[in-house]
């Protein structure tokens, strides 16, 4: 289907009726949704997401777990990052932040979206872009993919954080420790913010801790635990080594066989759906089992992907 159509559509069913598209759907989900407030106005800002993964490939408010993607909606803070944005249009981003507003009295009714500029020329008033739909399209499925594979790594991850020896943190324990001021394990988003403006960290450090705070998008009163301070920051040449890569593989499997199954990851994720998700990437030839090999490499992928992305 024509993405721009599957948009229209959208927009039209919830002129009519609510479509409640958030309810059960964590990156959709819009801010008085979870103050318990249902309107027409959820299922625009539900559409405003779906928009812009559509036009870039990954969520404009996402976290590693349910709670993390919570607060960051909550927020209600978005940018449009380059390079995945340089060649979309101007009207584009305008018609996306119309139906992210974190008001839902700031957000267009839907006879109004219908009528943005940006909607009616994908709709036909101009000729669309031969490539428009297959780049859309494609850029969905990469971001499940994305989705999938961050999972995993912040699961494989953290746990080879918490196996650490003393020698191989190194100073970063120490580093944790100067920023827990009350010493209950966890560290605020403001100090971590002051620390990383002031300069306390090397560039390597730095870069894990930016990733990670564009990953969770958290509040300033939210609060970061050691594992993942740990897990964000290790060199990466410690994280991707063969007997800690087996290590996660192994403290993930839940049988004597030497592979992953579809129970072991949902195990993981807590849920079958993104599971399932990942399989699918996975399990090429679809027997149900995820080598040892097949988990390193899309650890190490996901891990990739984000340093070219620092």
């Amino acid at each position: 289907m024509n993405v721009f159509i599957m948009i229209f559509t959208l927009i039209a069913t919830s002129s009519h009726r609510k479509l409640f598209l958030s309810i059960e759907a964590p990156y959709y989900v819009a801010p008085e949704v979870l103050r318990r407030e249902y309107t027409k106005s959820c299922d625009i800002w539900s559409i405003g997401v779906i928009t812009y993964i559509l036009l870039c490939g990954y969520p404009p408010f996402y976290g590693d777990s349910d709670t993390q993607i919570f607060e960051s909606v909550k927020v209600g803070k978005f940018d449009f990052p380059s390079p995945e944005w340089d060649d979309i249009s101007q009207t584009a981003k305008e018609f996306v932040i119309s139906m992210l507003k974190k008001s839902p009295k700031d957000r267009p009714q839907a006879t109004d979206a219908l009528k943005h500029p940006w909607l009616r020329e994908q709709l036909g008033f101009e000729q669309l872009p031969k490539t428009g739909i297959s780049h859309s399209s494609r850029k969905f499925g990469e971001f499940s993919k994305y989705l999938a594979m961050k999972k995993l790594k912040k699961a494989a991850l953290g746990h080879i954080a918490a196996h650490l020896t003393q020698t191989e943190v190194g100073k970063l324990e120490e580093m944790f420790r100067s920023l827990d001021h009350n010493g209950d394990g966890t560290i605020s988003m403001v100090d971590l913010n002051e620390a990383i403006e002031q300069g306390n960290f090397n560039a390597e450090v730095k870069e894990g801790l930016d990733e990670l705070r564009r990953d969770i998008s958290l509040s300033d009163g939210a609060k970061l635990n050691y594992r993942d301070f740990v897990a964000a920051t290790m060199d990466r040449n410690l994280a991707i080594r063969e007997d800690n890569m087996r290590l996660a593989f192994d403290h993930f499997r839940h049988t004597e066989a030497d592979y992953l199954t579809l129970e072991d990851l949902a195990d993981v994720f807590g849920r079958e759906a993104p599971a399932k998700e990942l399989m699918n990437f996975l399990d090429f030839d679809k027997d149900g089992k995820i080598s040892f090999e097949d988990f390193r490499h899309a650890v190490v992928e996901s891990i990739d992907e984000d340093d070219s992305q620092s």
